[in-house]
């Protein structure tokens, strides 16, 4: 709600077009002021309810993906607000946010149970209880060093943190779907001897 008050102070002196993406430190991507200004504090808004769902007695990892995409977006609207007031723009930010998302996922990716909302659904790991506990424990460390790879990227290569952070989470995709079929190949082995 914070960034939704900053937004409204901000509204009436923001630029009629208000900064919303950066290519090494230069904006380059612009949106009318009612759009930059409310929607990342709309997407909060929105996703903090949905993360209210009914959590099947998985709360304490609810709560850990509520604070974490609060947090996510109040920074990242924090940077827009910033840029809207004139203030040049962290930008290697967004990549400490994203690298901060990924270690949090690593974190809780072991204690994810199955289901379709979250965590590495693929066609293996969605049939097969076991299938899903092994890819999610692999999962921890894979997000882990993917989170560490991008904080790191962002604070020493800021220029290039875009690139890194597509490649990270490619990487993590491949790894893990390739790794939830390997399971689901050693699981179905093991049924049939």
């Amino acid at each position: 709600m914070a960034t939704f008050a900053a937004a409204l102070a901000t509204f009436p002196s923001a630029p009629d077009q208000v900064p919303i993406h950066w290519t090494r430190g230069v904006a380059d991507g612009f949106a009318p002021k009612a759009v930059g200004l409310f929607l990342i504090p709309a997407l909060a808004v929105i996703l903090y309810g949905l993360a209210h769902l009914p959590s099947n007695g998985h709360e304490p990892i609810w709560a850990a993906i509520r604070l974490s995409t609060a947090a996510f977006h109040a920074a990242l609207a924090s940077v827009i607000l910033a840029a809207a007031w004139g203030y040049p723009a962290p930008t290697y930010i967004v990549g400490v946010l994203v690298g901060g998302v990924l270690l949090t996922a690593g974190w809780l990716a072991p204690q994810v149970s199955q289901g379709w909302v979250v965590g590495v659904r693929t066609p293996w790991t969605l049939r097969s209880d076991a299938v899903w506990r092994r890819t999610h424990a692999m999962a921890r460390p894979v997000f882990l060093l993917g989170g560490l790879i991008v904080i790191g990227a962002a604070i020493a290569a800021p220029a290039a943190v875009g690139r890194i952070i597509g490649a990270v989470l490619l990487t993590s995709a491949a790894v893990l779907t390739a790794a939830s079929y390997a399971h689901s190949v050693q699981e179905r082995r093991k049924h049939r001897t």
